[in-house]
């Protein structure tokens, strides 16, 4: 399986106070191939990490640490995508990250692919 991710780098800066909500925003200008959704994050001194995988329409697979409710997705479409954090503390300061990939075996956006190894 051949993987191709794109990381197109739009720095944002999203101040909010403890207690309320942030939500950031991914978009693309790639075709609609590129419909699955990666985000990430980065706490200062730490690796990153992956958060979820969500394509449009359909439920996020979020990976065991971001599984609460303090994180919440949107995948309306292909080309875009949200996400928000609840309830914020000063422990949830660092950097988020979004990427979009296409897998050569997938072929409709009906279809569901997870590879366990990523290349950014």
């Amino acid at each position: 399986m051949i993987s191709v991710f794109k990381l197109l780098c739009t720095f944002t800066q999203v101040m909010r106070k403890s207690g309320e909500d942030a939500t950031l925003n991914c978009s693309h200008v790639m075709t609609i191939e590129f419909y699955q959704m990666y985000w990430y994050r980065q706490l200062p001194g730490e690796p990153m990490k992956q958060m979820v995988y969500t394509i449009p329409n359909a439920e996020p697979d979020f990976e065991p640490d971001f599984r609460d409710e303090k994180f919440s997705v949107t995948k309306p479409d292909a080309r875009s995508g949200t996400l928000t954090v609840k309830n914020l503390v000063p422990g949830d300061q660092g950097l988020y990250f979004c990427a979009v990939s296409i897998h050569s075996d997938t072929v409709t956006l009906n279809t569901r692919t997870k590879t366990s190894d990523h290349e950014l």
